[in-house]
């Protein structure tokens, strides 16, 4: 019969072969007897080249019938086919065996390239045993079809002798004739065909040399996979495939697959079949069109065509966006995903907009520019670092990151102001992680004039113990401009925040009252998360999304921030079927830098002033030191008890002075916009038990009383103390009166 084939020629010898077939009555130890040295010299030159080569074997002696059309060999293989295939020759050349799990869009033909070498498989090898296992009876019927009718269709000289064949239960390949069986038993293969709803029974007592699970997210008996098929899965030369479309963030196929990504399956290989590889699945143009991506789609093409070498066309992007318009946004891209994470949907309320999250996943880049790991050296910062391809395969966030638990996109820069969200953890391997998140202030405008973007800079997400924890902390804090640190003081990261404050790290976030109209800053240092300070982070997080004002670099913590949600019947969010640390250290440390740095942002958007960095990092600590750098705003009018008597803030120093000509008592200084985010006013150098006394009220001291640094004294500071309180009482006493007019 003649069939389209890969080698158009081979049908000529099969017609001629098959005229040895048709002359001895359709029997085939005949037909052998009939052929002659170059007959048999071509036979056993195709069937070792079918046993060694399996997609010549596809390509020119598998026959299918596609939907609507002739029957074919299956050739030429589809964009997502050839993935598939040379991913499995990749593993068996390199492991020996082959066993992946295979994320694909619908009706991507992945269940028919894998169905094949199985095949394949199962009659050029002896006593193998293929299970084959569909999500129900329907769909494993229509497989087992498949088989039967690239069995019925090969040349009779390839195929092997059957001695059981049902619809049912699959064929086993084997002698006919009992008697002959014993003197040659033949190829002794079988291939079995089954389905996961059935309730249990489906490969026990058996030894499975290959199997194909096909839409295995849509399996309805987890009991299949885990209790009957995992436990047969023996083989050393294995070849194990499963394969489906995503179906929600939950089943055996999802956690499966997380579990080989993250490093828990570490003999299996995930693959993943991008929608934009297909090209059937894209929309043709109309003359003339040209289509316009997002900034984040933009990105996200601009990263495929420079990491995999590949340009996404633009009719790819027109389906894409056709589809998007849909009501059913998340079925549409569960069917067609870009990326691993679009195939598989929440299953909860996600906090976050999944939209914003998408769309920086699109934009983010795979890989950080460095990784390694940072210690402590004195109040010095040690990296151990190293540049990482953008190709490269880095240890993910559920292996602990061994060796690479920090990753940075962006080193410290010395204008720049930084900030550092921590959650600790036990450190206890296999539970919760401690991780710090790295966010840099969007400051000014961008090359195109529009304001710049809060952004992630780097990233440290392991197990530690917590004292040690806190010193790769407090590294990263030095390391970046002495950045304010946010530590969530709760459990472990009271260990983490004590030491924070044992090792006089100067800057540290101070909460704030903003239901008072006096006393802000509370007494107190850290963050701790609470019912009403969950929603505020949370809130704020949501916001920076969906008005685009952040950039995340993570793609470990976007996929953390997509699983973080809330299921029906519970209002609180947390991680679902994941962790929630970087979640909750990214969202701590972008709320309390957004209010700490508040002015510092918004003045720069409004007078074109960057502001220098709080802390100059060759002297990180100086408690007793003067400011590092020369103020140049904004400007404050205060008493002599150093107290704001206006609620103006001024960027000119000079419009200030001029309002406070002649008047007594009354100076132009520096203002501070939040006390905590300076060292030289911060709360944790106050006067303590011993005398000690901190920077606040060195720095009243020397502007009011004009001192150089060798005149502070303690006993200069207890009397300035005094002092500074009989004028406070005198100064609320004029305020309550209404002393300083109206105009201020």
């Amino acid at each position: 019969m003649r069939v389209k084939r890969k080698n158009d020629e081979l049908n000529d010898a099969i017609e001629l072969l098959d005229q040895y077939y048709e002359a001895s009555g359709h029997n085939a130890d005949i037909a052998s007897q009939m052929c002659n040295a170059s007959d048999n010299l071509f036979i056993n030159g195709e069937l070792e080249r079918c046993l060694l080569l399996p997609d010549y074997f596809l390509q020119n002696y598998y026959i299918i019938r596609p939907e609507n059309q002739e029957l074919q060999a299956l050739f030429p293989y589809r964009e997502e086919q050839d993935m598939i295939v040379e991913a499995m020759d990749e593993e068996w050349e390199q492991h020996g065996c082959c066993k992946m799990a295979i994320v694909k869009g619908r009706q991507f033909g992945g269940t028919t390239i894998v169905q094949a070498r199985m095949f394949q498989h199962t009659i050029f090898h002896e006593q193998a045993y293929t299970m084959i296992v569909a999500q129900d009876k329907e769909r494993s019927d229509h497989i087992i079809n498949m088989s039967n009718t690239a069995y019925s269709l090969l040349p009779w000289w390839m195929k092997p002798e059957q001695k059981f064949k049902t619809k049912a239960e699959g064929i086993t390949f084997q002698r006919e004739d009992d008697q002959e069986i014993a003197l040659n038993p033949g190829l002794g293969s079988v291939l079995r065909i089954s389905h996961a709803a059935k309730a249990a029974g489906v490969a026990i007592g058996k030894s499975l040399s290959a199997l194909h699970g096909s839409e295995t997210s849509r399996w309805p008996n987890p009991e299949v996979w885990e209790g009957d098929l995992r436990p047969s899965m023996r083989a050393p030369n294995g070849f194990y495939i499963v394969e489906s479309t995503g179906y929600g963030k939950n089943g055996i196929f999802y956690d499966f697959c997380m579990d080989i990504k993250h490093g828990n399956e570490e003999d299996w290989r995930l693959l993943f079949v991008p929608t934009y590889r297909v090209k059937r699945y894209s929309l043709p143009l109309k003359k003339g069109e040209h289509i316009t991506l997002t900034e984040p789609q933009q990105k996200f093409h601009d990263k495929i065509k420079r990491e995999d070498n590949f340009e996404i066309p633009p009719e790819a992007w027109k389906f894409r966006q056709y589809g998007l318009r849909r009501k059913n946004k998340a079925g549409f891209l569960e069917s067609y995903p870009f990326t691993l994470d679009e195939a598989f949907q929440n299953s909860g309320r996600c906090a976050f907009d999944l939209d914003a999250i998408e769309e920086q996943r699109m934009a983010a880049p795979t890989n950080p520019n460095l990784a390694g790991e940072i210690k402590l050296s004195g109040k010095k910062p040690i990296l151990e670092v190293r540049d990482v391809s953008p190709s490269e395969e880095l240890p993910v966030r559920k292996t602990g990151r061994g060796g690479h638990r920090l990753w940075i996109w962006e080193m410290p820069q010395k204008d720049a102001i930084y900030y550092l969200g921590s959650d600790a953890s036990a450190g206890v391997k296999g539970g919760d992680y401690s991780c710090c998140q790295v966010w840099k202030l969007g400051m000014g405008f961008d090359e195109k004039g529009r304001p710049c973007k809060n952004v992630q800079v780097a990233e440290w997400w392991g197990w530690e113990n917590p004292k040690r924890y806190a010193r790769i902390v407090l590294a990263l804090g030095y390391l970046y401009n002495a950045a304010e640190i946010s530590n969530e003081y709760q459990m472990a990261g009271m260990t983490v925040g004590d030491t924070l404050v044992d090792e006089d790290y100067p800057n540290l976030w101070r909460p704030r009252h903003k239901d008072r109209a006096k006393m802000l800053f509370t007494v107190h240092v850290h963050w701790v998360t609470t019912t009403k300070t969950r929603d505020l982070i949370i809130g704020e997080m949501q916001d920076a999304l969906l008005m685009n004002t952040v950039i995340v670099n993570s793609q470990d913590l976007l996929e953390e921030m997509s699983n973080f949600a809330a299921l029906e019947g519970s209002g609180k969010f947390e991680g679902v079927d994941d962790n929630d640390d970087g979640v909750m250290s990214a969202m701590i440390g972008l709320y309390c830098m957004t209010e700490a740095f508040r002015y510092e942002r918004e003045s720069s958007l409004s007078d074109g002033v960057t502001r220098p960095s709080q802390v100059d990092p060759s002297n990180p600590n100086p408690l007793w030191g003067v400011i590092p750098f020369e103020w140049t705003g904004p400007w404050v009018i205060r008493n002599s008890a150093m107290q704001m008597v206006s609620g103006r803030v001024y960027s000119q120093k000079e419009e200030a002075e001029r309002l406070i000509k002649g008047r007594e008592g009354l100076k132009v200084m520096p203002h501070w916009a939040f006390a905590a985010a300076n060292p030289w006013i911060s709360p944790l150098h106050q006067q303590t038990p011993n005398g000690y006394w901190g920077s606040n009220l060195q720095y009243q001291a020397k502007r009011v009383l004009e001192l150089t640094d060798a005149q502070v004294t303690p006993s200069v500071m207890e009397a300035f103390k005094a002092w500074k309180q009989t004028v406070r009482e005198t100064v609320d006493a004029q305020h309550a009166g209404g002393g300083y007019g109206d105009d201020w």
